[in-house]
């Protein structure tokens, strides 16, 4: 798999996501324009397209659908330690997205990752 650098923002928000339907949560704390992670007990296999909602505010919620490029799976009794979830590419950020995570950038700043 391909990686490049891109501006990796740390803001913890809730999320909903599946497939066909949002019938699963978590939460993402690692966003940018090209994806985000989600952190999560479901995971799915890379090369499966995902449906997001992410909740901004109780207000305000994006929907955005992406790839899921990696999953990370691991043993119930080490969920804390190793923090379970996957990678997702978004194929169609929306612009609320992109001025969300800009606006995020600029008030916490980013950290360039490879990824």
């Amino acid at each position: 798999m391909r990686q490049r650098a891109s501006i990796r923002t740390k803001k913890r928000l809730t999320l909903k996501f599946g497939t066909s339907d949002l019938s699963r949560t978590g939460v993402t704390n690692d966003l940018s324009m090209d994806g985000l992670k989600i952190q999560a007990n479901t995971q799915y296999k890379p090369g499966t397209l995902l449906h997001i909602e992410l909740h901004v505010t109780t207000a305000i919620v994006l929907r955005l659908s992406g790839m899921v490029r990696w999953a990370k799976r691991c043993p119930p009794a080490l969920v804390s330690v190793m923090q379970p979830g996957m990678g997702v590419q978004l194929d169609r950020a929306s612009q609320d997205y992109e001025r969300y995570v800009k606006v995020m950038e600029a008030l916490l700043g980013g950290k360039t990752s490879k990824g």
